[in-house]
């Protein structure tokens, strides 16, 4: 009796053993050529819908009988949204996991543009604006994420630039395919067109990434998200505001010091709190915080060109939406093929020297742009915009690998 007992113990104890040698589902590693085709596919999506928009703003105020100050709600209440996402971006990880996150945020981002597509007036389009840009808020730190912890370390610039390659098939459909639809189906089509290939994306992310999870929970910080909101959306609609109402209006002024006042409170509760919605400590890395101003001046630039660039073209050259977005392909081509260049540079040089490089070419590009007239031949314009694509790539996947090298992994999502 004592030796059955003896034996059955060591049985439950050799099983019990291989059910711990068993990795769990959820650890399990997906090939990283379906994560980067997933990736790309989704970054194809999402930057179709902003090239494509661009491109499409004639036709829609047009058919909305509104001007330009009041159609650019649009993108700013997008805007507004997507920033305060991509700051939930490192909690809502957390707690669903970086997968269930990317699959909620797709499906949230396709309802938008459902709804944008159904819009029955230039309210019911805002709202449905806002709505995608709750979707696309957590998708850019998550594209970078998952392809940074599919990849092995000495293949991550290469991984980094895949989301270059889906960033510029994604540009070139947005600006040729969406010139073709807007004329032959109306501007809807460009809205539409987003859902079957986010139906693709979304089955395969379920079946083919696994869903990690941080072992231990975050906190939510509920005070840090009302200050980071006020801030936000005060910012931009009382930017927005002053350039339609001018800077003297009273309730310019009144957002504006809302905006200082909040971003002020949302300082002193994230150096406070134990567990803040982002943690400002990563600041105190100076590579980090030179990466981000950077960044944003690279930004600004780099939209400033790709969203005025399409709207003078049709509006004040008379080209239509085809002729318009065939101008600024090349430069898409060049960003694709550029950014893989760089991923690989910067897996084999030092990043700081390419960085230099391409941030001094940028600045020669722009200021070759801030001389643009009606004048200038398209040749020349389109010629001007692929450099300034070419150039920024180069810099894109150097910029994202320094950041992601400065910072701990627990602070990859919010980096």
């Amino acid at each position: 009796m004592r030796l059955s007992l003896t034996q059955s113990r060591q049985q439950f104890a050799k099983s019990q053993l291989r059910l711990n040698s068993t990795p769990p589902r959820e650890e399990r590693r997906a090939h990283p050529g379906w994560v980067a085709a997933i990736v790309v596919l989704t970054t194809i999506i999402l930057v179709m819908s902003l090239e494509s928009l661009a491109v499409a703003l004639p036709a829609m105020m047009t058919s909305m009988r509104v001007g330009l100050q009041e159609m650019s709600w649009t993108m700013t209440g997008f805007l507004v949204s997507r920033t305060l996402f991509v700051g939930t971006a490192g909690w809502l990880g957390n707690r669903l996991g970086n997968r269930n996150l990317f699959a909620l945020s797709l499906a949230v981002f396709l309802g938008g543009a459902l709804g944008c597509g159904l819009a029955w007036r230039f309210e019911a389009l805002v709202i449905w604006r806002i709505v995608q840009g709750m979707g696309a808020g957590p998708l850019l730190p998550l594209f970078m994420v998952i392809l940074h912890e599919s990849f092995p370390p000495e293949q991550r610039g290469l991984a980094q630039s895949f989301y270059m390659i889906g960033d510029a098939a994604g540009a070139v459909c947005g600006r040729g395919l969406a010139g073709y639809l807007i004329e032959s189906l109306g501007w809807r089509s460009i809205f539409y067109i987003h859902i079957p290939l986010g139906l693709i994306a979304l089955v395969g992310l379920l079946i083919i990434v696994p869903n990690r999870r941080d072992e231990q929970a975050q906190s939510f910080d509920p005070l840090g998200l009302l200050f980071l909101s006020g801030f936000v959306a005060c910012l931009l609609v009382g930017l927005q505001s002053g350039a339609q109402d001018g800077w003297e209006h009273t309730g310019v002024r009144v957002l504006l010091m809302l905006a200082a006042a909040s971003f002020a409170a949302f300082l002193v509760t994230e150096c406070r709190v134990t567990e803040p919605l982002i943690d400002l400590s990563l600041f105190r890395r100076r590579a980090y915080s030179l990466i981000c101003l950077i960044s944003a001046i690279n930004m600004i630039g780099l939209i400033g060109v790709v969203m005025i660039t399409p709207i003078m073209l049709q509006r004040l050259l008379h080209l239509t939406p085809i002729h318009a977005g065939l101008i600024l392909v090349p430069g898409a081509v060049a960003w694709g093929v550029a950014g893989p260049i760089g991923g690989k540079l910067g897996d084999r040089m030092d990043a700081r020297w390419l960085l230099v490089a391409s941030f001094t070419l940028n600045i020669w590009t722009l200021w070759q742009l801030a001389s643009v007239t009606l004048e200038t031949p398209s040749t020349v314009l389109s010629w001007r915009v692929t450099c300034l694509f070419c150039t920024m790539a180069l810099s894109f996947t150097p910029l994202f690998l320094v950041c992601m090298r400065s910072v701990p992994t627990r602070s990859l999502r919010i980096a």
